[in-house]
């Protein structure tokens, strides 16, 4: 075989290893910040929120 290709395949090998990665980690980790907070995606945000409502009546 060429060098050509040799050198070819090794960057098209590393970038679909690399995507395939990134996509298992995309998929695999959770969006949310709050780590199994039972409020769900934003509701961490939203307790403050009316914490500081409360507080100020």
């Amino acid at each position: 075989m060429d060098w050509q290709y040799i050198i070819v395949l090794t960057i098209v090998l590393s970038a679909v290893t690399l995507t395939a990665v990134r996509l298992v980690k995309f998929f695999t980790t959770p969006s949310s910040k709050c780590d199994g907070c039972s409020l769900g995606c934003h509701g961490c945000s939203l307790e403050e929120l009316k914490r500081e409502i409360a507080a100020k009546k």
